[in-house]
């Protein structure tokens, strides 16, 4: 592992460099293009990465590994430490009736208390509603961005800092659990938080967030560690669990789903799940004075909500039928819940109700400062870089094949003359650069003699009525030059 590929989402010894990361990758610059005995790999820059392991799930090389907090977790399960347990809602969608016997078996390894994360999202979802409904400034400056996806929030904080004006001020779901179990539960323990998310690790080690979660474990790792352990003799409950609707928040649209409930029917609650570039550049547009900002925006990363998460560790495809059943079990109980309240107010102020108890200031975030500054690349150094490659015209400089990973040919001559990208990561460049070795000879830029049969021949078929006359010549002495003087003065000779 280089100095460049030692942040919490890295590249293996598989990587083949085919570039298929690349295309899923929503942060800039984050890919570096690295050439070991010839062969391409691609590293990562950990400045730059947002962790969100979308290079994990596409690549088919299995050449992209992350690192969570589950050996340690383990380790110091073993040692005998206090550690309690949030779980994320996910993780029944996933395992179904199989995540009781995990957690059982789990609770015998020493873990303390469990607590099932939909009731911090309770918590999550009613701060929301709280601060949209109060907000008393200047409406064109509201917040209205949830922070519920923590690839979402890192993204905007690193490569779109005036938009992280515009995030709620509101602690995600799963430190909204951690402070209510230490603040309002007296819970001492450590927390440890089990996930399909990558980042969350990233999440929790910002300063902003750092010290309420101490562990950061996904499903996939978790159940690594686990292997082969016969389990079924095993079984838990949670300690603390939500009602029912905390529990949508970690199905696709959840979030909004439930902010819906709180507000009108005609409110303008928008969510996005895949973060692709559409999405991406909407996020630019945030400060845009002349684009009216909806109610509320929920933001995530994976494509089919949490559950498709990078840590899942199960093929989501593969995963239907455990997940709808256990879907179609919290939307009975959401739709149970939603008939008690005749209308949104008599919903929101239940809500209020049920937690009078909490003060809203324990669980307000401030923003991290984690903005990384991209320089432009002068356009003569573009040009150097495009004349490098011998893209000479505008129409070689915008074939935009996107074979090198990049989305246009422009961004990867930006990318090398960074340095990130290597000239030899572009497909056209290398064929150009082996037919020029194959058909010409490197001293003089003549003809090879591959060169001149493949040259001579299509002429002869071109004027089959023509007659030509083949020329030939030899130096001699160049042998004595080369042995008096050496190779370069004979080549100098020539």
């Amino acid at each position: 592992m280089t100095d460049q590929n030692k942040g919490y989402v890295f590249t293996n010894n598989n990587c083949i460099g085919c570039g298929r990361c690349m295309t899923q990758c929503p942060a800039a610059e984050t890919n570096i293009s690295v050439y070991r005995a010839g062969k391409r790999h691609l590293e990562v820059n950990p400045v730059n990465c947002i962790s969100c392991g979308n290079c994990i799930g596409v690549c088919s090389h299995d050449a992209r590994e992350y690192i969570d907090d589950s050996d340690e977790l383990f380790k110091d399960l073993a040692s005998g430490d206090h550690i309690s347990l949030v779980v994320s809602s996910s993780f029944y969608l996933t395992y179904g009736e199989k995540a009781g016997n995990i957690l059982g078996y789990l609770r015998s390894l020493g873990v303390d208390k469990i607590y099932d994360c939909g009731y911090g999202s309770d918590i999550f979802a009613w701060l929301n509603a709280k601060f949209i409904k109060e907000y008393s400034g200047d409406p064109a400056k509201r917040p209205f961005i949830h922070n519920d996806c923590s690839t979402a929030t890192n993204y905007i904080e690193r490569y779109e800092p005036e938009a992280a004006e515009y995030i709620i001020p509101i602690h995600s779901a799963p430190i909204c659990t951690a402070i209510y179990a230490k603040k309002y539960l007296g819970d001492n323990s450590k927390i440890a938080f089990l996930s399909p998310c990558v980042s969350r690790k990233t999440e929790f080690e910002a300063p902003s967030e750092k010290g309420y979660i101490d562990y950061s474990v996904t499903f996939r790792n978790l159940m690594k560690k686990i292997g082969n352990t016969d389990i079924t003799g095993y079984f838990s409950e949670c300690d603390l669990r939500s009602s029912g609707m905390g529990k949508l928040m970690c199905a696709e649209g959840g979030l909004s789903k439930y902010i819906s409930y709180f507000f009108p029917d005609d409110a303008i609650i928008v969510n996005y799940n895949g973060f692709d570039e559409n999405i991406r550049s909407l996020i630019s547009q945030t400060c845009d004075p002349g684009i009216p900002h909806p109610l509320s925006v929920t933001i995530s990363s994976c494509k089919y909500g949490c559950v498709s998460g990078s840590g899942s560790g199960i093929d989501e495809k593969n995963n239907h039928g455990v997940y709808f059943r256990m879907l179609r079990e919290i939307n009975k109980d959401v739709v149970s819940q939603k008939q008690k309240y005749s209308n949104h107010g008599d919903f929101y102020n239940a809500v209020c109700e049920e937690f009078a108890g909490l003060d809203p200031q324990d669980f307000r975030r401030n923003g991290n400062d984690r903005y990384v500054q991209h320089h432009k690349v002068p356009e003569h150094m573009i040009n150097t870089i495009f004349t490098r490659m011998h893209m000479l015209t505008e129409e070689s400089r915008n074939v935009n094949c996107q074979a090198c990973g990049y989305p246009t040919c422009r961004d990867m001559a930006a990318a090398a003359a960074k340095g990130y990208a290597k000239i030899e990561d572009c497909s056209r460049f290398v064929s150009s650069e082996f037919h020029k070795k194959l058909f010409f000879d490197d001293m003089t830029g003549l003809l090879s003699s591959q060169g001149f049969h493949v040259e001579a021949r299509a002429m002869l078929q071109s004027n089959p009525g023509k007659k030509y006359l083949v020329c030939t010549g030899n130096i001699n002495g160049i042998k004595t030059i080369n042995d008096l003087y050496n190779f370069n003065v004979g080549s100098q000779v020539i």
